[in-house]
């Protein structure tokens, strides 16, 4: 399903689906300053998408991100269009209920659209 929709209704753009980054941004600065993190920590964005909330918030000076959507079209653009803008993201193909992460590899794990999408899909249950 989210294979073909990128391709035949999304292909080329940025959905922001729920809340775009300067809409998080300062919670976000709010959890590396609580934490003492300093400028260094590793961020994941879960269901990534094709939004632009990742190239922003690397634009914003978060450089180490890494992000997960189960949808391999998806990734395989976003990837393209990361390194056709000369960012150095992770993109990565997983399910986000088999995860193939270390416990704790992140500082900050940002939910972009995984709950709704699991909570709204009846044949996808939540573990």
């Amino acid at each position: 399903y989210f294979d073909l929709e990128l391709v035949v209704y999304r292909v080329g753009f940025g959905f922001n689906f729920f809340f775009f980054f300067f809409q998080a941004e300062d919670g976000i600065r709010d959890a590396q300053e609580s934490r003492g993190l300093g400028d260094v920590y590793k961020r994941q964005v879960l269901g990534c998408g094709n939004a632009t909330f990742s190239e922003d918030m690397h634009a914003a000076g978060f450089e180490q991100v890494t992000n997960v959507d189960i949808s391999r079209v998806c990734i395989e653009k976003m990837r393209a269009r990361d390194a056709l803008a000369g960012r150095h993201m992770r993109w990565e193909v997983m399910d986000v209920c088999a995860l193939g992460f270390e416990s704790n590899e992140f500082d900050v794990v940002i939910d972009k659209a995984v709950s709704y999408t699991h909570l709204t899909l009846p044949t996808k249950r939540i573990v």
